[in-house]
């Protein structure tokens, strides 16, 4: 729907400008902004889809829900970074240079077992 208006509004605007002045550089011009008012009607179609979809009555509580997602996300992807930096530095002290490689010689480690198992 979003893209069908978009291009109703570029078509739209082109050919008024194409038949009102007959100017090329008009003509592109009126496409832009015919594309840019698409592009804003389009935005709002799928901001009101997107309300109803999650059972909002407004959008001002659409934007509530995504500010509070926003800051769960980096809530928790800061929880994340700490962890990391936690298990890093686990894996520095046991000699492996960060934890992405002593998870990598664990399991090259599981898999030469299981490839000794199966022999």
């Amino acid at each position: 729907m979003e893209q069908f208006i978009l291009i109703l509004c570029v078509v739209g605007a082109g050919s008024w400008a194409w038949s009102t002045t007959g100017n090329v550089l008009l003509t592109i011009l009126a496409v832009i902004a015919g594309g840019f008012v698409g592009s804003l009607i389009g935005f709002q179609i799928h901001e009101t889809r997107r309300m109803r979809e999650m059972g909002f009555s407004s959008r001002k509580e659409l934007n509530e829900f995504d500010r509070d997602m926003r800051d769960l996300r980096n809530m928790m992807n800061s929880a994340l970074e700490e962890e990391m930096d936690r298990r890093n530095e686990e894996a520095q002290a046991e000699g492996y240079a960060s934890y992405s490689e002593k998870s990598s010689a664990e399991a090259a480690e599981r898999i030469r077992a299981i490839a000794r198992e199966a022999d």
